[in-house]
């Protein structure tokens, strides 16, 4: 009887991530690891038409809202890893593709943990080329805002602005009215801080809700 690959995708993520401290939400393919004001989120994503998995890795900022999880685009290269692990028949064979993908996503994993601090992620960010996509630069905007770094704030605040020029306004007017909302909080960095504190809190405690994830920590600062 052919074994379900499924399950032995889940068993080989689970020996490898569990221990790490990762949760697993739900009974899903999806795990996070917990970094205060954002996860890292580790997605082994299935395809309609073949059985096996590729990897997606990269954060989730926890003021946005939203119920996917969808790793975001991060720092390091390989936030999309290349390449697929496809179930042939094989259990033992596919289980040792999906084991070393799982340490791929915990090396990144690791290095996701040393940026725990706004400002470490700042820098590892400034580092990379980059073009301009909005939802960058409103991560961007935000976690200098929470890293109290008024001047770079405003810096992002202009370039967006720049930005956004040659995007469609569907696709800017929401992050822009947001960053216009915000920008006069940039007068009293406390005040600012203390909102998108506000908006982690609530959003940890929106996740917490969830099956597979209410073992969510209570952060000491983000509760």
């Amino acid at each position: 009887m052919e074994e379900n690959h499924n399950t032995i995708l889940k068993q080989a993520v689970r020996a490898v991530l569990k221990p790490e401290g990762l949760l697993q939400r739900g009974s899903s393919r999806t795990w996070i690891d917990d970094n205060g004001w954002f996860f890292t989120v580790v997605e082994f994503q299935a395809d309609w038409c073949s059985k096996g998995s590729c990897l997606n890795i990269g954060p989730w900022y926890l003021w946005n809202r939203g119920a996917a999880l969808n790793p975001g685009n991060g720092v390091f290269p390989g936030d999309r890893e290349p390449g697929w692990a496809s179930y042939k028949g094989d259990g033992a064979a596919f289980a040792q593709e999906i084991d070393a993908m799982a340490r791929r996503a915990l090396k990144h994993v690791m290095e996701y943990r040393a940026l725990s601090s706004p400002r470490a992620f700042l820098e590892a960010t400034a580092q990379l080329p980059r073009r301009f996509i909005p939802w960058d630069w409103w991560n961007q905007f935000m976690t200098a805002a929470l890293e109290g770094d008024i001047p770079l704030c405003q810096k992002t605040y202009e370039e967006f602005l720049l930005g956004a020029q040659k995007f469609a306004s569907s696709m800017t007017n929401e992050i822009q009215a947001e960053m216009e909302r915000l920008m006069p909080l940039s007068n009293s960095p406390g005040n600012l801080h203390g909102y998108i504190v506000e908006q982690i809190s609530a959003q940890r405690a929106f996740w917490r809700s969830k099956p597979g994830l209410k073992r969510l920590a209570v952060h000491p600062e983000f509760c």
